[in-house]
């Protein structure tokens, strides 16, 4: 078989010859043959013929495949098509329908659809946002970055996030957060671009307030020396320290949170007991904390604190969190250690200003003290001449003994008043009645003004209601101005006069009034200075301490012109103190 074997085939006897699989086309067939002489027939036999091919093998069947391969593959093309468009028709409608703008750009950046709400809020139309206008509407400090960042995803493929201002159409500029992700083929080219613009100008806004506050926070803490903190309510361990905080425990914080342990170990071994057991109220009694402590840094500053704190629980009443905050009262420490000081300088000076006084007044006490005695003396020996008659005069040796006693308790009460100013011993504010004081000082002083030909009255209120002072030290202010007074009159005698009032509802106004020589002539605003004086042998600490001690009890010491002549010392001291105080002290003795 031509085109099949590619030699001759031998059958012999058998005559015939088998083929299978032979393709549909034109054959020939040869046969040679020989006789039993053995001589060929060299011409053969020709047998030519055609198998015809299957049906699915025709031409028009292989054309009819094709034609229908190539309709399957434009109607899924079309399908396909057909899908994005309703894909794309869903995503318009779905970004028509959201609360943010909304925009497709292609592969290659440039936009081919926008939502309304990015036409209304920029006041573009719709030829301009697609051109190249939509760019006109950011912030001019933020188009460039934006640029960089819309350039930089095209080139990457990576998705596309940026902040920055756009303009709106009443020209007012909001944030907005733009974010756009590529849309990939099968072939994992970028065919587009979807993308939203989320008005974020409230939450910027809100973080600008966040940090304007944390700023002002951090500020007002490092003014005022307080730093706030947070500790796990179980493991004890810090959970946030504010700067402050690393400032005064003098921790570094590029180190990160110190521990429970290294906070405690900066505690004053004196304090430890003290500061565990207010622990133990916030961690194990879950209540409120406050106290104070020292602690001792590594270089060995010393540091006062102040420490609050306040446990926060969850809804099973379980122990969370322990917030607290931590002031720096060293610098008050120190301040109220030197006001001691001062205080005790300002007591001591005092003291000395009493002495002073009672020393130029020696010679008038001793009359007082000793005229009282005298009397005692003479009443005394009265006493006894009437008893000693037969019979003895009963009554008038009982009259007689009556004055001793009265005469002995004045010498008895002038030596207190002594006793009181002379006695050096800490201020103690205790409820004073004024118009007593009052009337102390003149049995004091009494002899000294007749001395000077002066004559002691007042004007008390009856209901003057007391304050709370050092008693001593009033007893020294009103002492200072009566002495002043009597000084001012010593040469022409006059009056000298106290009175005591309510003034205003609130104080009681106690005036001194002379009718002496009157304040130095342009220098009465200097009479309060320390060493001024206006008298030869005078220290001038005399008012100076006066109006130091008067301020010190909250009121005012101030000085006039009479209206006639000589001078009116006025000072006040506050009722509301005393007030307070009295209340206490009968909740206590109730």
């Amino acid at each position: 078989l031509e085109g099949q074997d590619k030699d001759w085939r031998e059958v012999v006897n058998y005559r015939e010859v088998q083929y299978s699989n032979l393709a549909p086309r034109h054959y020939r067939f040869r046969v040679i043959a020989s006789n039993n002489s053995g001589v060929w027939n060299q011409e053969g036999a020709i047998l030519d013929f055609t198998i015809p091919p299957a049906w699915y093998q025709t031409n028009w069947f292989l054309a009819l495949c094709v034609a229908a391969i190539a309709a399957l593959l434009w109607g899924l093309y079309r399908m396909r098509v057909e899908q994005l468009r309703r894909e794309e028709k869903k995503f318009r409608e779905a970004a028509q329908s959201i609360p943010s703008m909304a925009f497709i750009a292609g592969p290659d950046g440039k936009r081919t659809f926008v939502n309304d709400r990015w036409l209304a809020y920029t006041g573009y139309s719709l030829e301009q946002a697609l051109g190249g206008d939509w760019q006109a509407a950011f912030y001019p400090d933020d188009l460039n970055r934006v640029v960089e960042k819309w350039s930089a995803s095209l080139i990457t493929g990576e998705p596309l996030e940026y902040e920055a201002r756009l303009r709106g159409v009443d020209g007012q500029y909001r944030w907005f957060l733009t974010r756009a992700v590529p849309v990939r083929n099968a072939r994992e080219k970028i065919v587009k671009w979807y993308g939203t613009a989320t008005d974020i100008e409230d939450r910027k806004r809100a973080e600008d307030a966040l940090r304007h506050s944390e700023m002002y926070l951090a500020e007002a803490q490092s003014l005022t020396h307080s730093g706030s903190w947070v500790v796990d309510g179980k493991t004890h361990e810090v959970l946030f320290f504010s700067d402050e905080m690393y400032r005064i425990f003098g921790f570094d914080t590029r180190k990160g949170l110190p521990t429970g342990a290294q906070c405690y170990s900066r505690i004053h071994p004196e304090d430890h007991d003290k500061l565990r057991e207010a622990s133990d109220s916030v961690f194990l009694r879950k209540r409120d904390m406050d106290t104070e402590y020292r602690i001792l840094l590594p270089h060995g500053t010393l540091k006062h604190l102040h420490s609050l704190a306040k446990p926060v629980l969850n809804e099973n009443g379980e122990l969370i969190e322990v917030v607290g905050t931590t002031v720096d009262i060293t610098e008050r420490k120190h301040a109220e250690q030197e006001r001691d000081r001062l205080h005790q300088l300002e007591a001591d000076l005092a003291h000395f200003s009493r002495v002073s006084m009672l020393g130029e007044m020696a010679a008038t006490l001793a009359h007082e003290i000793k005229q009282p005695i005298a009397a005692a003396i003479t009443s005394a020996s009265t006493c006894v001449r009437w008893l000693e008659r037969d019979p003895p005069e009963l009554t008038r040796a009982r009259a007689a003994a009556m004055r001793v006693e009265k005469d002995g308790a004045r010498a008895a009460q002038i030596i207190d008043h002594l006793r009181a100013l002379y006695k050096k011993s800490p201020p103690q504010r205790e409820l004073v009645d004024i118009n007593n004081l009052v009337d102390g000082m003149l049995v004091l002083l009494g002899g000294d003004a007749e001395r000077h030909s002066v004559s002691m009255r007042t004007e008390l209120s009856p209901d003057l209601p007391g304050v709370t002072a050092d008693r001593v030290q009033v007893q020294q202010v009103l002492m200072n101005l009566m002495l002043n007074g009597l000084e001012a009159m010593k040469d022409s005698g006059g009056e000298l006069t106290i009175r005591t009032q309510v003034a205003e509802a609130s104080h009681i106004l106690v005036t001194v009034s002379d009718t002496g020589i009157g304040l130095p002539d342009e220098k009465a605003d200097r009479i309060f200075d320390a060493f001024f004086t206006t008298k030869p042998a005078g220290s001038g600490m005399g008012l100076a301490i006066s109006r130091s001690i008067i301020e010190s009890h909250g009121g005012r010491l101030w000085a006039t012109d009479n209206n006639s002549h000589g001078a009116i010392f006025h000072f006040t001291l506050p009722i509301e103190i005393s007030a307070q105080i009295l209340a206490a002290e009968t909740c206590e003795l109730s």
